[in-house]
């Protein structure tokens, strides 16, 4: 095979394969190499999988409230094991349309182990020796088992792994509360299943340092148990297995591992390389350019440990794919932060929220009592949204409430945009609409502005005056 490459990239997922199609523009002397299995971690275990699950498990969750008002009759039994069947088949969907796509890179791609024997060098499955002027390292990660869990019992399980189950047990102890601990652990509790969650803190959800913490443990302990300690053990006992919180002990008979994820840099021998490594054995990177410093090598995606979301991580494989084809590199100003979890009511933080010391206001709304949330039997939670005090400008927002992931993407467009609360109430609000609630919170951020700002009113914006009451 060829030895000497413009651009070599390693790993083939979201933002493996973002570079790729970023350094396809720019050369035609590059190589993609991945050892396997294809096909991303979006498609293969990540998103797809977990949200086709959560799709049927909130279809069931509905069909219950449906029985309990008597617009439904009869005790319709869920088979979950089918449940699990029919994920696998949409899985396998999403899956095989991206191994499809690897078959188009044809001479470009190398399905192989790279480890690198020098700055610019890298050997793959110890038989061939290559070289590129920049690499990119989009390796990706995964999920954490704790050395001191015991570590051969088949129902330990991680999500790469969750999706494979054939045979559903019953009882669950779901451990870590973040975004996909929560968004699994209550699919299984609408399930039927009886599901125990464990989390180091009540920021569950990644809600972390969010006002909205208590109400989130409010409404998500009526689907699932909820325990916070730190630190959580696991047990095995003549076969059983049990999960020690404290004082307590409860037996399970499956664990979910969700308590974090960690970077696939070991094998890549980084060492090699000469750049310094820290105690984790990762590199100092720039968070601009994406590079390791001094060096022609990128990361990108969630191998750096920061970026672990979809959009965020293609939009890390454009940057360095370009980088790594010029001489001078390119500072991309990155999207609105979003994050969203698929939990019913759904959580979602958009944008930032104040710094310490910065003059802010907090425009609340709740969604107990908003109109067409209680028309769906869905209304529960709040909008908590965070507006610089002095300009009105949206800052971010925090919010658990039905439809938070179309919500959030309203509010993160809008912060992009640079648009004010009063421009946001010149908006278009249909009734009846969860989108309401939105705007109840903008008009007590609206409220708010207008009274530290004596004389001035609610209904002005950058447009001029208003025509209409808001």
């Amino acid at each position: 095979m060829q030895k000497s490459f413009d651009v070599i990239i390693i790993g083939a997922g979201s933002a493996g394969l973002a570079a790729a199609h970023t350094v396809k523009r720019h050369t035609k002397t590059f190589l993609l190499v991945d050892q396997g299995p294809l096909g991303t971690t979006c498609a293969r275990v990540g998103c797809m999988p977990s949200k086709a699950l959560i799709e049927m498990a909130h279809d069931v969750h509905r069909t219950r409230h449906l029985q309990k008002t008597g617009v439904i009759t009869g005790d319709h039994q869920v088979q979950v094991n089918h449940v699990f069947e029919r994920v696998r088949q949409f899985r396998d969907k999403f899956v095989q349309h991206v191994v499809h796509e690897m078959d188009a890179w044809g001479e470009h791609f190398l399905q192989g182990h790279a480890r690198f024997t020098g700055p610019t060098t890298l050997c793959i499955d110890d038989k061939h020796h290559i070289e590129a002027k920049s690499i990119i390292l989009a390796t990706g990660s995964r999920p954490i088992l704790p050395k001191e869990w015991p570590q051969s019992h088949p129902r330990i399980v991680t999500t790469d792994n969750f999706f494979e189950l054939e045979s559903i047990p019953n009882r669950w102890a779901i451990i870590g509360l973040g975004p996909i601990g929560l968004e699994l652990g209550q699919a299984l509790a609408f399930l039927g299943l009886d599901v125990h969650g464990y989390n180091t803190s009540q920021d569950i959800g990644g809600l972390r340092g969010s006002g909205l913490t208590q109400l989130a443990c409010q409404i998500f302990e009526k689907d699932l148990s909820l325990n916070f300690s730190d630190p959580v053990d696991v047990l095995e006992h003549k076969g059983q297995l049990q999960v020690k919180s404290g004082e307590r002990l409860q037996n399970v008979d499956a664990i979910l591992a969700a308590i974090g994820r960690q970077p696939n840099v070991d094998g890549l021998d980084l060492a090699n390389t000469g750049c310094s490594l820290d105690k984790d054995g990762m590199p100092v990177l720039d968070d601009h350019t994406l590079a390791i410093q001094g060096l022609p090598i990128y990361m990108a995606g969630d191998v750096d440990k920061k970026k672990t979301i979809l959009h965020e991580a293609t939009d890390d494989g454009r940057i360095a794919g370009y980088n790594a084809c010029h001489d001078k590199p390119w500072n991309s100003e990155r999207r609105t932060p979003l994050g969203i979890v698929f939990t019913h009511p759904g959580i979602a933080t958009v944008g930032r929220r104040p710094a310490v010391g910065e003059k802010s206001i907090l425009g609340v709304a709740s969604y107990e009592d908003q109109g067409r949330a209680k028309l769906m039997g869905a209304n529960q939670g709040a909008i908590h949204l965070h507006v610089d005090a002095g300009t009105g400008r949206l800052l971010g927002a925090d919010m658990i409430a039905p439809a938070a992931e179309h919500l959030a993407h309203l509010v993160a467009w809008l912060i992009q945009n640079k648009r004010t609360v009063q421009d946001m109430l010149h908006l278009p609000f249909y009734h009846p609409t969860l989108e309401e609630g939105l705007r109840t919170a903008l008009r007590d951020a609206a409220r708010q502005w207008t009274a530290s700002h004596s004389g001035k009113d609610p209904g002005v914006s950058h447009h001029g005056e208003s025509p209409i009451g808001l």
